[in-house]
């Protein structure tokens, strides 16, 4: 019976959505120090307190989109959208878990309490004005991305390749355009009532940007593989080989938000799709053997 009255509190914080805080655990996997006691102790620390952090602004972002998410397919199902937790206990827990965060962040270092405040700030902009902005939407998500990667090497003391941020900037950027593509094409004309800003973008616009991006995504990785700021001393064009995964793997997102078979987020759906993930593994797999056993 506990279970059960936790359950819709956790689904709250979206923890299918903490995927992407696996990000924080790339600077220390790039700088060589994944071997490291220390180094895996504060990444794993730092996870973590970014998992409360996206958390609390979820919290935040359903409270404020409960009228739009009633209409939508698949969001009405989440805890505050069904009625199934109540506007004031969501206010109650958010600032819970927004305690928890801060304190936790304020003990690992001041500089990771600082990247925290700026991700949570970022998004309190994101939530009540920078959403309905086309375009800038898409560029505080891939900001909200690479303070995940800069929060990682704060909390493990390394620095970051610029390469590495520009990576992670238009990957973000894919996952972005790519769920508002797919918004427009299950929801037609009715998808700027669930979001607004979907009323500026257009289909072939959208389908442009994620054809384009995959090859911007793979050319920004090959820099990355050669640049004289990379950390780690792997072999350069050992890393490069492993590219075609990469391109393989970003085009089948593509055809994931394509899809018009699952009204779900494409975001949730590539987290099933077998394909994706065996490239995702055998990408994953072959850098950890290049930094660490060759």
């Amino acid at each position: 019976m506990m279970l059960f009255s936790i359950y819709p509190y956790i689904s709250l914080l979206r923890p299918s959505q903490w995927v992407k805080n696996l990000l924080v655990f790339s600077p220390m996997v790039f700088a060589g120090a994944a071997t490291e006691i220390n180094s895996i102790l504060y990444s794993s620390v730092a996870f973590f307190l970014f998992c409360l952090n996206s958390g609390s602004v979820y919290i935040l972002n359903d409270y404020n989109d409960i009228q739009r998410d009633r209409i939508h397919p698949t969001k009405r199902l989440r805890p505050l959208a069904s009625g199934e937790i109540s506007k004031s206990a969501s206010l109650v827990f958010l600032v819970v878990i927004l305690s928890l965060m801060l304190t936790g962040a304020s003990l690992l270092s001041v500089n990771f309490l600082l990247t925290t405040l700026g991700y949570f700030s970022l998004n309190i902009l994101y939530t009540f004005r920078l959403k309905h902005v086309p375009w800038l939407d898409i560029i505080s998500i891939s900001t909200g991305f690479i303070l995940r990667i800069l929060a990682g090497a704060v909390a493990v003391g390394v620095s970051l390749s610029m390469w590495l941020i520009v990576n992670t900037f238009f990957l973000a950027a894919l996952l972005g355009f790519g769920k508002r593509y797919h918004e427009l094409l299950v929801l037609g004309s009715q998808a700027s009532e669930t979001r607004p800003v979907l009323a500026f973008y257009k289909l072939k616009t959208l389908r442009d940007v994620l054809r384009s991006l995959p090859v911007i995504i793979s050319l920004s990785f090959l820099g990355w593989c050669f640049a004289p700021d990379r950390l780690s001393g792997a072999d350069p064009l050992l890393l490069a080989l492993t590219t075609p995964v990469i391109t393989f793997a970003l085009y089948r997102f593509y055809l994931i938000c394509s899809s018009t078979e699952s009204k779900s987020s494409p975001t949730e759906n590539m987290l099933k799709d077998i394909p994706l993930i065996i490239a995702s593994v055998i990408w994953s797999s072959s850098i950890i053997l290049i930094f660490y056993f060759i």
